[in-house]
């Protein structure tokens, strides 16, 4: 089977069956709710920074912040686009 998905192409080969380190409901319950309060904390204290500033300054308040976040987020989408064994130590980042 073909995959197009760069991500899974190294991972996933046919007749390839893993009886180690399966996923449970529970276990993918819990990294959901922890990665879940961990977005909402930091959306929260963003959009405290944004609102507790003055209006003339927001965009200079907010502008690295969200500069950093894009990039960051983007070079650590290729690492684990390109490593997905890092995947478990860098989903919360």
């Amino acid at each position: 089977m073909q995959i197009g998905n760069p991500a899974l192409k190294r991972r996933f080969k046919e007749n390839q069956i893993s009886l180690i380190d399966e996923m449970t409901i529970g276990g993918t319950v819990n990294k959901t709710i922890i990665l879940l309060i961990l977005v909402l904390m930091t959306s929260a204290w963003t959009w405290h920074l944004f609102y507790s500033t003055s209006t003339w300054d927001r965009e200079n308040v907010i502008l690295p912040y969200l500069l950093i976040g894009n990039i960051g987020g983007l070079i650590i989408g290729f690492i684990v686009i390109f490593k997905p064994e890092s995947s478990p130590v860098l989903a919360p980042v």
